[in-house]
């Protein structure tokens, strides 16, 4: 008669290596920013919707300047942020 400790104990091994597999994975691509990228509107499963007012590709949460068209690297201000015009533009009244 065999032992069913001794043959149960691997298997518990083997699903506790399993798990834990599956929570490296998962949480590489949460915290690699890779899991987004599973679910882009090319697959149709969720379309994350990122309002952009000003239509300026900065998304109004990220956008200093969120009223005003800009540019990336302005962090979507038309002017940089230490340039002595930039109050004018950084108001929020359009998103109200």
């Amino acid at each position: 008669m065999k032992n069913k400790k001794a043959t149960s104990f691997p298997l518990k091994i083997i699903v506790a290596a399993a798990i834990l597999l599956v929570v490296m994975v998962i949480s590489f691509f949460i915290i690699g920013g890779h899991f987004t990228d599973i679910f882009q509107d090319s697959t149709g499963i969720i379309t994350i919707h990122r309002p952009d007012h000003d239509k300026d590709g900065v998304p109004d949460i990220l956008d200093k300047c969120p009223c005003v068209p800009g540019k990336k690297e302005y962090s979507g201000c038309p002017v940089p942020l230490d340039h002595p015009e930039i109050e004018k533009h950084t108001h929020r009244d359009c998103l109200d």
